[in-house]
């Protein structure tokens, strides 16, 4: 099970985390992998100015913002998800 932490603080939250969590949600169910993640949301990942703080199994991923969430789903989330199940 990868694990999936988006940060839901103050800043975070302003960017527009809420929308990333979704987008995570609509992907991992396009996808097929929705019972390979888990998607939790944090408060304050001490990391605000770099975007929205998005970990995969515990590895911080910086810059994630609305705009490139399926980019980066695609390179951090969906690898690990399928590697971690073969």
């Amino acid at each position: 099970m990868v694990e999936v932490v988006i940060c839901v603080g103050s800043s975070c939250h302003m960017k527009g985390s809420y929308r990333v969590v979704q987008t995570f949600k609509e992907m991992a169910q396009e996808h097929g992998i929705s019972d390979k993640i888990n998607i939790k949301a944090s408060f304050c990942m001490k990391n605000c100015v770099n975007g929205i703080s998005t970990s995969v199994d515990g590895h911080l991923i910086s810059g994630v913002n609305i705009s490139n969430a399926p980019d980066r789903f695609l390179e951090y989330i969906l690898p690990k998800a399928v590697s971690d199940n073969a």
